[in-house]
């Protein structure tokens, strides 16, 4: 406070800190780091040895995209953001995606539905990969229908009357692929 002055406070700036910290990409085509911290503030990025391995700096609203080399980084590898002053985060890298060649994708069904009543047993429908085996399964697990898709993919399985009650659940599983579950109708009143 000066002599005969008014008393005037400053505000000391809290040391910057990382939110929202990201890491995505793959081993292929490298990796971005994203998160947000104070304006205009120097980042440092760290790899699993604390050495450095790329920089950057927030833009004016706070916000900092930085290109991590796939050459310097592994998947699975913990890496270090630091503001400059500030106290460091980490990020783990991700697991690249599994490859997936078109001929070898696993086969899902899709728009399941049963149809039919008590009486006269019942029709599974649905679409998946053509001339694929379809299982069709109780709601304790025991095979009680199975089918072919047609050349264009459509299921139409029968389920006979007596192996399954309104209300239960089937699941249709094609070969080597993943399940889905249907509802048996409510009959008619």
């Amino acid at each position: 406070t000066p002599d005969g002055g008014d008393p005037a406070t400053a505000t000391v700036p809290s040391d910057p800190t990382i939110d929202n910290p990201k890491i995505t990409g793959d081993s292929d085509k490298g990796y971005q780091v994203t998160g947000h911290s104070a304006p205009n503030t120097p980042i440092t990025i760290k790899d699993k040895n604390g050495t450095p391995i790329a920089w950057g700096e927030t833009d004016g609203s706070g916000t900092f995209v930085i290109t991590v080399s796939p050459d310097d980084v592994d998947p699975d590898d913990t890496i270090t953001i630091t503001p400059e002053g500030g106290d460091p985060v980490t990020v783990t890298v991700p697991k690249d995606p599994a490859a997936t060649d078109t001929n070898d994708e696993t086969p899902e069904i899709t728009g399941p539905e049963v149809t039919g009543n008590s009486t006269d047993g019942y029709h599974f429908t649905g679409t998946t990969d053509p001339n694929t085996p379809v299982t069709i399964t109780d709601n304790n697990g025991d095979p009680i229908a199975t089918g072919t898709s047609d050349d264009k993919g459509n299921i139409d399985i029968t389920i006979d009357p007596g192996t399954v009650n309104p209300g239960e659940t089937v699941t249709a599983t094609p070969e080597n692929g993943d399940p889905v579950d249907a509802t048996i109708p409510s009959d008619p009143t």
